[in-house]
């Protein structure tokens, strides 16, 4: 058995488990969908619940603290929260699509 065979192989494997996956999630329960969508988008802030932490850990007194603080949440997290956003909207639009 080759390596490009052995790689798609496990790449119908991985298909097969998600399709099966997709499959169960339930689409006809619309309060179980909304309680699942409702902790997506909580989950989904995580990045700026790290940010008030820092806030709260470091406890900027002077304007430069905090403008150094808040441009490093700007720059690195800010990039973290947007992607999980973007996986948020795919959970959700999976969540609600009907099967």
């Amino acid at each position: 058995m080759t390596t490009v065979s052995k790689i798609k192989t496990n790449l119908d494997k991985i298909g097969e488990f998600t399709t099966n996956l997709l499959k169960k999630l339930p689409n006809d329960n619309w309060v179980a969908q909304s309680i699942n969508t409702f902790f997506v988008f909580i989950a989904s802030f995580i990045p700026i619940y790290f940010f008030g932490f820092l806030r709260w850990l470091f406890e900027p007194i002077t304007f430069w603290q905090d403008l150094t603080l808040f441009v490093v949440w700007g720059i690195l997290l800010g990039w973290v929260q947007i992607v999980f956003w973007i996986v948020a909207t795919v959970i959700i639009v999976v969540l609600w699509e009907k099967r």
